[in-house]
């Protein structure tokens, strides 16, 4: 043996080698026993699996959900395996890799810890006293778009997710996904909602309806990271007073927070390309995570998000920080922190419902080819009249205008060099494709504020490019600007007054019935109500504490 082979060994004892060697082993006869268990037939692992279960059946471990995870998991273990054996081979240099880590570790807590300081510190450089201003500015107008519509009627999905699930025991909240309209993390906000301030329609809608304005001034950050000056104001004031970011704003399902949640993705995406920070990239999966947690389809903009940092790595586009090994390090061992937390939180409902409750649900499941393609002309036309809604005719017209103007100015306007305009459509094009869902407009929520700023980028862009024809005045410049805030301005608040004018008249008609039923309804009695109404109406009967025997009998 070496004298620098001795000296290695000699840390650590005889004892700590022994136990290390058994657990090696340890690992190699677990991976073994899973490895023959799931190439098994689904009969005979269910056979060994049941035996976990007090009453000798798991319920959780369907032929579905064995399906979907039987893949997985053989790569898992054969990894594990593989790895485990060469460990016991190569005992000396998995001893020498161990301490490596030991001492890499260690320097990652205290650099993860200095790099709170460090997000803290770019907080205060960036929000100067011209920026905290426009910052509250944009936070109050988005405000005052939706303060007045928090008291609307209740509609009949955001009535049933509220007292099916928010409305009850804590663990069924975390628990129960026999519908895919418990929006887990906005069910849980519900929750701490509903038992702070009661069953009211502002205190359900309040988590939505405060992620839903705090866009507003994100989507500032983001466009002032990513573009040049007048794009952030505008681009923070469109996501302030656009029809559909409002709608969901006043609607307790979980849209708005995952639309705040992909902001807030990007906007540490490009922070993180130019500041090694090991905090900022931690954020970036406690983000997604969550932002899984509350919506599945989180996984579009996850998708998004991960290819375009793939990207930058490809073409070298991050800070003098990195060296390339170790950006796709950050990347890749965030993105699978991000994989573990999502799924990890989703673990009780797996456990209660089994894999496919969320990922083979039929709202997720992949549609018949010829049908698939009537259902996509149906949620186009779907998407289009949301998109057009307002006082403006044509406003989907401008927004696809936008959206191409900014791919044709791209490299003059933008400071991010890939434009990931174009590299999410591509994506979400792909990924809908192979999926083929049945998907509702309000799929794409998310990509509201990053569509929006794209559309100003574009437009501003073209006219300032107006603005620059020496055949033009200079006063034609502000002319336009003024013309398209004005236009944005008056889509919006007209949006919102026609939907105030259908909802002043509180109470609503489920509201009047359930206090008509109020006044002449005995103990013994039972309610019906047609399905459309039913779920508006165990909400009010919360409201005004008449419960829900009425109803169960």
């Amino acid at each position: 043996m070496s004298e620098k082979k001795f000296n290695f060994l000699s840390k650590i004892s005889k004892f700590q080698e022994l136990i290390m060697r058994l657990l090696i082993l340890v690992f190699i006869l677990i991976s073994i026993l899973l490895l023959i268990l799931f190439i098994s037939p689904y009969e005979i692992s269910s056979s060994y699996l049941n035996l976990l279960a007090s009453d000798g059946k798991l319920d959780s471990f369907t032929p579905n959900g064995y399906e979907i995870i039987r893949i997985p998991i053989l790569i898992l273990f054969l990894v594990v395996l593989i790895f485990s054996i060469l460990a016991q081979i190569y005992f000396l240099k998995t001893i020498r890799i161990i301490d490596k880590f030991k001492v890499s570790f260690i320097k990652y807590i205290k650099d993860f810890f200095s790099g709170w300081k460090e997000i803290f510190s770019s907080l205060q450089k960036f929000c100067t006293r011209k920026t905290c201003l426009v910052l509250s500015g944009i936070t109050l107008l988005a405000l005052l778009m939706r303060i007045f519509l928090i008291q609307r009627p209740m509609q009949h999905d955001e009535a049933y997710s509220a007292v099916v699930f928010a409305f009850s025991p804590l663990i069924n909240v975390l628990t129960d996904y026999h519908f895919p309209n418990n929006h887990v993390f906005h069910s849980l906000l519900v929750h701490i909602t509903y038992n702070l301030f009661g069953p009211y329609e502002w205190a359900v809608r309040l988590p939505a309806f405060i992620a839903s304005v705090l866009s507003a001034p994100l989507g500032f950050v983001l466009a002032k990271r990513w573009y040049q000056k007048k794009i952030d104001l505008i681009s923070g004031i469109f996501i302030a007073v656009f029809p559909a970011l409002i709608h969901y704003a006043v609607n307790a399902r979980g849209y708005s927070i995952m639309a705040l949640f992909t902001l807030v993705l990007f906007i540490l995406g490009d922070y993180v390309k130019y500041h090694k920070n090991p905090a900022a990239w931690f954020l970036i999966a406690i983000t997604g995570a969550l932002g899984f947690f509350t919506l599945p389809i989180m996984a579009y903009p996850l998708a998004i998000f991960y290819v375009w940092m793939g990207l930058i790595w490809i073409l070298n586009l991050y800070g003098k920080d990195y060296s390339g090994k170790s950006f796709f390090a950050n990347i890749f061992s965030t993105g699978i922190l991000t994989a573990i937390l999502g799924l990890g939180l989703y673990t009780p409902i797996f456990l209660n419902w089994g894999f496919e409750s969320i990922f083979a649900n039929p709202y997720v499941s992949a549609m018949d080819q010829t049908l698939y393609l009537q259902t996509v002309n149906s949620r186009l036309s779907e998407l289009w009249q949301v998109i057009n809604q307002g006082i403006v005719p044509g406003f989907g017209g401008l927004l696809i205008l936008g959206f191409m103007f900014s791919l044709l100015f791209h490299r003059k306007i933008s400071r991010e060099k890939i434009p990931v305009q174009i590299l999410s459509l591509v994506i979400i094009i792909i990924l809908v494709a192979i999926q083929r869902p049945n998907i509702y407009a309000r799929t794409w929520v998310f990509y509201y504020p990053l569509l929006l700023i794209w559309v100003i980028s574009g437009w501003i862009a073209l006219i300032a490019r107006i603005g620059k024809m020496s055949f033009v005045p200079p006063l034609v410049e502000k002319i336009l600007l003024t013309a398209f805030i004005g236009t944005l301005l008056i889509n919006g608040l007209s949006y919102v007054n026609e939907e105030f004018q259908k909802s002043k008249n509180i109470p609503g008609e489920v509201e009047q019935a359930t206090l008509y039923l109020n006044k002449t309804l005995t103990p013994d009695d039972i309610v019906l109500i047609t399905a459309t109404d039913d779920a508006a109406m165990w909400f009010y009967f919360e409201k005004h504490r008449l419960g829900s025997e009425f109803f169960r009998r």
